[in-house]
């Protein structure tokens, strides 16, 4: 009778051995994961910053311009509707990536969490 206890006890601890490699093995591949994401998400948010920085200076060229135009009493009606449509355009752009870089810092933040834990 004290076998029979003492070999499922030996089962049920190389069960419980294998659930615990299952268990670090995926928790070392979700580290590795979040280590990429994190890399990903910054290489994104200074690619926004830099596309925001570059739209900010072309919309006050453009806007510049139109004023140049204006001064000099050049129609340049055409130029500045697109500098318009383009400004518009790189806001919308802009608050995207806004978004999607808390996006990213909210589950970075998670897995951070989840990592300690």
């Amino acid at each position: 009778m004290l076998c029979v206890s003492c070999e499922v006890l030996l089962v049920s601890c190389e069960v419980l051995l294998v659930s615990c490699e299952v268990l670090l093995r995926f928790c070392s591949v979700l580290c590795r994961f979040c280590s990429v994401l994190f890399v990903s998400c910054e290489v994104f948010f200074v690619s926004c910053e830099v596309l925001c920085r570059f739209c900010s200076v072309l919309c006050r060229f453009c806007s510049v311009l139109c004023v140049i135009c204006e001064v000099l009493f050049v129609s340049c009606e055409v130029l500045c509707r697109f500098c318009s449509v383009l400004c518009r355009f790189c806001e919308v752009l802009c608050r995207f990536c806004e978004v999607l870089c808390k996006f990213c810092e909210v589950l970075c933040r998670f897995w951070d969490v989840v990592r300690l834990a």
